[in-house]
């Protein structure tokens, strides 16, 4: 799966002929990524050291489209305490660009978790900020083992998975995840409409 997540970035580059790709950027001049370290603070997690498990990469295109991506893994690091968190922003230059690509995410998501191994629960139960949004738990044998949410603001799609569950994190999603965003640039976009009804793919 990490391969996979990390991967959805690079996979953008063989479409585009001019792009400049910039690894390991600083995260304080995009405030709307909700990093390890902020949810360490929240939750009040003990770790250890966080750095050496963090990478991230930002892909800048021509026609000012960009895919920022941000992944933490220490599951070879701390096997007692394994966390995989993937965070990708993509921003379109148009909203049907944005909504196709939602809708890919989706599908790819579907894809790598074999559905006669893994099932899901969505969770069409929250209520998400963003102009589109889809939320799901996967679960092996009965065992969680994690969730997705993609969330369309505007010309912007978020893709975040967590090898957690919305209960397991009490309520990483309503209580954590979506007042950061809302509170951020993310949220306030120009073409972010913050009271736009809410649809549930």
């Amino acid at each position: 799966m990490s391969r996979y997540l990390f991967g959805l970035s690079l996979a953008l580059v063989l479409f585009s002929s001019s792009c400049k790709i910039q690894k390991n950027i600083p995260l304080d001049e995009h405030p709307y990524v909700p990093d390890i370290h902020a949810i360490v603070a929240h939750y009040d997690l003990s770790l250890g050291s966080l750095n050496p498990y963090e990478q991230n990469s930002l892909i800048s295109f021509t026609d000012g489209s960009y895919v920022l991506e941000y992944v933490f893994d220490n599951r070879k690091g701390h096997p007692l305490n394994e966390v995989y968190y993937s965070y990708i922003m993509e921003h379109k230059t148009n909203v049907q660009e944005a909504r196709n690509s939602l809708v890919d995410n989706i599908s790819a998501f579907d894809e790598a978790f074999d559905p006669e191994v893994f099932k899901k629960k969505e969770r069409p139960d929250l209520k998400l900020p963003g102009d589109e949004f889809y939320c799901t738990e996967y679960y092996r044998s009965g065992q969680p083992v994690g969730s997705l949410l993609v969330a369309r603001f505007g010309n912007s799609v978020v893709t975040i998975y967590i090898n957690a569950t919305e209960k397991e994190l009490e309520g990483f999603f309503m209580d954590f995840l979506f007042p950061y965003l809302e509170s951020t640039a993310l949220a306030k976009r120009k073409n972010y409409q913050s009271r736009t009804p809410l649809k549930t793919l």
